[in-house]
């Protein structure tokens, strides 16, 4: 820094990069000499709001951030040193400005052709993971100096040791215990192991601080006590087997996570853990190790939860207490949490769960390919209130916690930069961002993160440099205890208003086996490929199932052979329906047929497997809501009549021919409607939107649709979306959005979509003035529904 003007500091994420510019900065404070420290994310806002614009309608010059800043520190007087530190990927774009004010000009050129000069006390310095996209002549305009990895993570304990306030003999119990797991468990971990994403080994020492912070207290482990060095070392056990053990998750066929509990348990010895399952099977409470289903039972009962406008239930299996208790250990703490692992496995739920239990306010940030720094910024500060200063924070004392799902999934710049995680490290690392229009400091206090991802979609992992402030929790695919749990929860409830006795106990037993074989095979047979992409059978198969069986009329007479075929008729509706050929619908019968013979061989086959197999609520007569068989094809085909006759004398006339195929699908969209959303595939003309109106009449669903023009934009879009949901939300009308492929006119409305689909809201789709009167309508029905008053929900 004393011959040239810019510095760049590169290297590994936890390697130390941004602790030895502090430390420089604080030596030479101390030694008399003042240093002013101005930092910004280069990636976390655009290249105009970063150096500055020329507004094309009025020619007026707006000054970006880094133009401010550099401007604000060249005018001072002082003779302080000045830095403005760049902390971010270097690429391209944004570098070739700067590079005459990197130089022994020091003259830094704006579009407006200002020059500001940079004075012999002013330094840049960039703070960069790697070089990989900066330009030559841009690094050799400036010093460099690589730090490399090495062990720091052992420095890091050391300085962390040095902060606990323990006794001297406790510290170096712990120290020894650091010297003795870490090293061998790194190792085998980089030797043998595959982590469900990539992650540094500083990251993982950094999480097992985290979580010993939270287990090696007084009340846990008593100072002086006779045994103090064994309470020790089994908390600290548990801590790496959470720490290191939950980053791995079934990958490409091979079970990760068991290949470290062997490995553990061949290898540790001087804790002995239980023989008996998995290592992850067991909490440790009062320095012994018990089972995860007798830490806390209540937590293991199902739970109901209000999603949006979707109500679901949430059955708490071990693996989701496991991981619930971590996070409830965590999060009082201020850790971040990230919970990752394929579609499907109930990261997202276990989340919601989690928070709608604390004491805190939560604002969900819903990622898509489309988000951007900008639209994050906007949702972070949509909750916040101005305290004093520059100071931000929740409304009055709340605590917030931001939850933002799919993570990764933002689009990716060609030099392999999402400015989300951009804006997100600006926060992490330095407590603040800043406001875009006026160019202010805005510091962010009271807030925490909370993160899902699905390591198979976007950019399939993110920034090290973001994901190292995280504590990573891999899920996975319920085991076949948890599913079984899961089911019969499912089932329980539903099959005692039969009345007691309707079923034994061993033939529930025997759909819950037959429906974990169904899906075991299902998934083995077809598999996703990249015609068949929606080939992905997960949990969300077997629930879907499982709600269509507790459609079931509990007034009607009920015995095994019509539960057995009500099973085979959602089983169908579940897996076959979204099979896309005649090969592979067949090979699902045949599966079918097998697994019945198997499980039922009890029962007449010819009874069960009944064909037209169909159930449905317009089995007896219109508007009756009772689901069950149908026996009788020749009535269920006069009620359609019936309903189309309805249809027709009340809204445009549609002759259509109701042949059985027709029938069949008019019905199966009627089981949708009373389910969730559907998605219909099929040539255009074979009567999509014809059966889905007539559906929704015979349901009493009103039918929405926009109508697309020339000039439909997303803007429009998300007008009519408003509309709809004030009809629906505020009216409480039952309606079905019809939306086909030649209305999709912006690829960003399907993402919209997809939030209202997965989160029943649609993020920023009101304004602030209008949520505060959408909030002051809804508020009688709130209070009569005994829901409690909170803007945020």
């Amino acid at each position: 820094m004393d011959v040239r003007p810019s510095l760049i500091i590169m290297g590994e994420s936890g390697a130390g990069k941004s602790a030895l510019w502090k430390t420089l900065a604080q030596a030479k404070t101390s030694a008399g000499t003042r240093v002013v420290v101005r930092d910004v994310n280069p990636q976390a806002v655009s290249t105009k709001d970063f150096y500055g614009s020329v507004s094309l309608e009025t020619r007026e010059w707006k000054d970006g951030i880094f133009s401010m800043l550099i401007r604000e520190l060249s005018d001072a007087k002082d003779t302080a040193s000045k830095w403005i530190v760049l902390d971010g990927d270097m690429d391209a774009t944004w570098t070739e400005s700067i590079n005459t004010a990197m130089d022994d000009n020091r003259v830094l050129t704006l579009a407006s052709n200002e020059r500001i000069y940079l004075k012999a006390n002013m330094h840049l310095l960039f703070e960069v993971r790697d070089l990989k996209h900066a330009s030559p002549t841009t690094v050799s305009r400036a010093g460099v100096v690589h730090v490399p990895e090495g062990s720091r993570w052992e420095s890091f304990v050391a300085s962390w040791l040095t902060a606990r306030e323990d006794s001297a003999q406790r510290t170096e119990t712990i120290r020894v215990l650091f010297e003795h797991y870490v090293p061998v468990i790194l190792h085998f971990i980089h030797k043998d192991l595959h982590p469900v994403i990539p992650i540094l080994d500083f990251n993982l020492v950094q999480s097992l601080t985290h979580l010993l912070d939270t287990l090696l207290t007084v009340d846990n482990v008593p100072k002086n006590a006779p045994d103090e060095k064994t309470q020790l070392e089994t908390y600290f056990v548990f801590g790496c087997i959470w720490t290191f053990g939950t980053c791995f998750n079934t990958k490409d066929g091979t079970d990760y996570r068991r290949l470290f509990s062997n490995w553990w348990k061949a290898s540790w010895t001087s804790i002995r853990m239980p023989q008996k399952g998995s290592i992850f099977e067991y909490a440790v409470v009062q320095s012994k190790f018990v089972p995860w289903a007798d830490v806390n039972a209540s937590m293991m009962k199902s739970q109901q939860l209000m999603l949006g406008t979707t109500n679901e239930m949430t059955v708490m299996t071990n693996e989701m207490v496991a991981a619930r208790h971590i996070m409830e250990l965590l999060i009082p703490k201020r850790v971040p949490v990230m919970m990752a692992g394929p579609a499907g496995v109930g990261k997202t739920a276990l989340m919601r769960l989690m928070l709608s239990s604390l004491p805190v306010t939560s604002c969900l940030c819903q990622f898509n390919y489309f988000s951007d720094a900008e639209g994050l910024q906007d949702m972070l500060e949509a909750p916040l209130e101005k305290k004093a200063g520059k100071n931000y924070g929740p409304i009055g004392s709340k605590k917030l916690v931001y939850f933002i799902d799919d993570l990764n999934l933002p689009r990716v710049d060609q030099y392999g930069t999402q400015s989300t995680t951009a804006l997100l490290r600006q926060h992490f690392d330095y407590g603040h961002w800043y406001d875009r229009s006026k160019l202010l400091l805005k510091v962010i206090n009271n807030v925490q993160y909370m993160t899902c991802m699905n390591p198979a979609r976007g950019s399939f992992a993110v920034n090290p440099r973001l994901q190292r402030h995280f504590f990573l929790i891999a899920m996975e695919f319920p085991s076949t205890n948890a599913l079984t749990t899961i089911l019969s929860t499912l089932l329980k409830g539903h099959v005692e208003l039969f009345g007691s006795g309707a079923f034994e106990e061993s033939y529930m037993s025997k759909v819950i086996q037959a429906t974990l074989e169904l899906h075991r095979k299902v998934k083995a047979a077809f598999r996703k490929t990249a015609e068949c992409f929606h080939y992905e059978f997960n949990l969300r198969q077997l629930v879907g199932m499982f709600k269509g069986i507790l459609l079931l009329d509990t007034q009607q007479q009920i015995d095994q052979t019509i539960f057995t075929s009500l099973w085979a008729h959602e089983a169908e509706r579940s897996y076959s329906d979204a099979l896309v050929s005649r090969s592979d619908a067949a090979a699902f019968h045949k599966i079918l047929k097998d697994v019945c013979k198997r499980f039922f061989k009890d029962l007449e086959q010819n009874e069960v497997l009944i064909e037209p197999l169909i159930f449905c609520d317009t089995w007896n007569t219109l508007g009756d809501s009772s689901y069950f068989r149908v026996d009788d094809m020749d009535k269920l085909f006069s009620n359609i009549e019936r309903g189309l006759a309805g249809y027709n004398g009340t809204h445009p006339a549609m002759n259509l021919v109701l042949f059985e195929d027709a029938v069949r699908h008019v019905v199966r969209i009627t089981r949708i409607l009373r389910l969730g959303h559907g998605l219909l595939v099929g040539v255009g003309g074979c009567g999509k939107q014809s059966a889905t109106r007539l559906a929704a009449y015979i349901e009493n669903f009103e039918v929405f649709q926009i109508t697309v023009s020339s000039e439909y934009t997303v803007a429009k879009f998300k007008d009519d979306m408003r509309e709809l949901l004030m009809e629906t939300g505020m009216k409480e009308r039952k309606t079905v959005f019809l939306f086909p492929d030649a209305h999709i006119v912006d690829d960003q409305s399907l993402v919209l979509m997809n939030e209202l689909l997965a989160f029943g809201v649609i993020a920023e789709l009101f304004p602030s003035d209008a949520r505060d009167k959408l909030c002051q309508d809804i508020r009688p029905a709130a209070q009569t529904a005994q829901v409690a008053e909170d803007r945020d929900t």
